[in-house]
């Protein structure tokens, strides 16, 4: 495959009274089982971050995703490193999604990323899911950062808190009508800024369509 699937949030990110008070929420919990339904009959590879809180049993770990992005036969990648002839045996035995455990929000401290990214000699890589919105920017950036052509699925995250929702709100309506001068708070400026340095380093935002 020269793509993968990435599904950044888990339910452990996730504010259940946040979400039942996002209007959109409905929308994105859809357009998230389109996605991951689409990797599915295209057998792109699905992998998922999760704490290392959460890494010891599979089954455990499946039942804290949320419903429309439930992992078929996942395994586990934890943060022990390993050597490259053990991991591609792992994954050529292999048939399902893949967890790979991060600490402090970053999966690129999991020494076995980069590996797992050239087995499956990866090119591009697509994000999504519940969590906050800084985090699925730096994971994209990190991305970036190696060479891997990155994309947001913007219909299909969810920005928990309520601050994560002005500053997003915030970012477009100053995007849309070219507010470069817009006063706004340090910690919004700083996001917007971390906006822009995504679209800069070429992350698109696209829809979740072409993948339904």
């Amino acid at each position: 495959n020269m793509i993968l699937f990435y599904d950044i949030g888990t339910i452990e990110d996730l504010n259940a009274s946040d979400l039942s008070n996002s209007i959109k929420s409905k929308d994105i919990i859809s357009n998230l089982r389109v996605i991951t339904g689409y990797a599915r009959i295209n057998n792109i590879r699905i992998i998922s971050s999760i704490g290392n809180k959460l890494s010891d049993v599979d089954s455990d770990i499946a039942k804290e995703k949320i419903e429309s992005t439930m992992p078929e036969n996942p395994l586990t990648i934890n943060l022990s490193e390993k050597n490259n002839i053990e991991l591609k045996s792992i994954l050529l035995e292999h048939n399902g999604d893949i967890f790979i455990e991060k600490i402090n929000n970053d999966i690129f401290l999991n020494p076995n990323l980069k590996n797992i990214i050239s087995f499956y000699s990866a090119k591009e890589v697509v994000l999504y899911g519940i969590t906050k919105h800084e985090e699925i920017i730096r994971t994209a950036l990190a991305f970036s950062k190696i060479g891997i052509k990155t994309s947001i699925v913007e219909d299909a995250i969810l920005p928990i808190n309520s601050m994560d929702v002005k500053i997003k709100n915030l970012i477009e309506e100053a995007v849309d009508h070219q507010r470069d001068n817009a006063i706004v708070p340090a910690n919004w400026r700083e996001m917007e800024l971390l906006v822009q340095r995504a679209r800069d380093c070429g992350i698109n935002y696209v829809s979740f369509k072409p993948y339904s």
